[in-house]
């Protein structure tokens, strides 16, 4: 009778042995397989603007497996590349979420700003992108304005109507 319990139990020890390295198996076949990595980001923001002033843009995050994200890195297209990061206290980021970003161009010139971004299963996304363009200021107009705040500066009030 003892000799019975005891082949019971080595048959079903060895079973779920069996069981669980396969399990296993097939969970770390599963992760590498059937992780599809996250979307592109959406940019949204101004397209144009002035040189030396800061805008705002809006990155929407998706991944198809619903799977939460942890980095996103963007290029603004001037050599300026930027790693957020959600934070050792923040929860990673969901589907869905918009994060937001500010850049300040210095230079006039058309540039391509590029946003791409990681999930928890190290997964990067193709780069999403959103073309902008600072165009030079016109001289004359910058020469007006600047007279006209000299002239404020001086009499205390504006001589040309802007």
């Amino acid at each position: 009778m003892e000799l019975e319990r005891m082949f019971a139990f080595l048959v079903v020890f060895l079973l779920g042995a069996v069981a669980v390295s396969s399990g296993v198996m097939l969970m770390a076949d599963a992760g590498s397989t059937y992780n599809n990595p996250p979307d592109p980001p959406v940019i949204t923001g101004p397209t144009s603007g002035k040189i030396g002033v800061e805008y705002t843009y809006n990155i929407t995050l998706n991944d198809p497996d619903g799977d939460h994200m942890t980095k996103l890195e963007v290029d603004f297209g001037n050599g300026n590349l930027s790693l957020y990061e959600c934070g050792c206290r923040d929860p990673p980021w969901l589907p869905g979420t918009t994060l937001q970003v500010s850049h300040t161009w210095e230079k006039s010139g058309d540039y391509v700003v590029k946003a791409r971004v990681m999930d928890i299963y190290w997964e990067w996304s193709d780069w999403g992108t959103l073309q902008v363009t600072m165009p030079k200021t016109h001289s004359m107009l910058t020469f007006l304005e600047k007279i006209n705040e000299w002239f404020v500066s001086i009499i205390g009030r504006s001589i040309i109507p802007f």
